[in-house]
């Protein structure tokens, strides 16, 4: 049975680490959670990772800061996005942040083109507790006529490190593993 909560305030919720939510305020994209139980969104300096470690993820403009703050030595991470070949080409960058059972950051990135071209545009990144940063793996263009622009394509089993990829297409939903890390479908 699914239930809901309400709260005060507008916070884009992008992660969890299975007892919290966390997000950004559109206004000053501060990072803030939410416990479910008591449904009040508090400022926090830090995102908290499925198995306890600190990070935050940033988008600005072309680039994601990934910072990992609890790392054997303190990390900054910066990945820059290129979205198309063409200058003429102008997107929005996006990110989903999932996190693994072993503190994996999984990063789902893709560009919103701010034209009315279709763009195929996405990629998902591993980046270790390390630090060390994975191939960007090439994913299906999670979007469609029928799922235009929601977020939330991005998850990882709880108590595993296998992520999996969420597509709506007109035809039904499809979930996309890599449990036998082979490439994705």
């Amino acid at each position: 049975m699914a239930t809901g909560i309400s709260f005060d305030g507008a916070v884009a919720w992008v992660t969890t680490d299975g007892s919290y939510l966390y997000g950004h305020t559109p206004e000053d994209n501060a990072p803030h959670r939410l416990d479910p139980s008591d449904p009040v969104a508090e400022p926090i300096d830090w995102f908290v990772a499925r198995d306890g470690s600190r990070y935050l993820v940033t988008v600005n403009e072309d680039e994601i800061l990934v910072e990992l703050p609890d790392a054997a030595v303190p990390l900054t991470r910066t990945l820059l996005m290129r979205y198309s070949e063409d200058s003429d080409v102008i997107a929005r960058g996006a990110v989903e942040v999932e996190t693994a059972a072993d503190g994996t950051l999984y990063l789902l990135i893709y560009g919103v083109p701010m034209s009315g071209d279709p763009l195929d545009i996405g990629g998902l990144v591993a980046i270790g507790p390390d630090g060390e940063v994975g191939e960007t793996v090439e994913i299906a263009n999670p979007f469609s006529s029928a799922d235009t622009g929601s977020p939330a394509h991005l998850g990882v089993t709880p108590g595993t490190s296998d992520p999996w990829i969420m597509v709506v297409g007109e035809d039904g939903i499809q979930v996309l593993s890599r449990v036998d890390h082979g490439p994705w479908p």
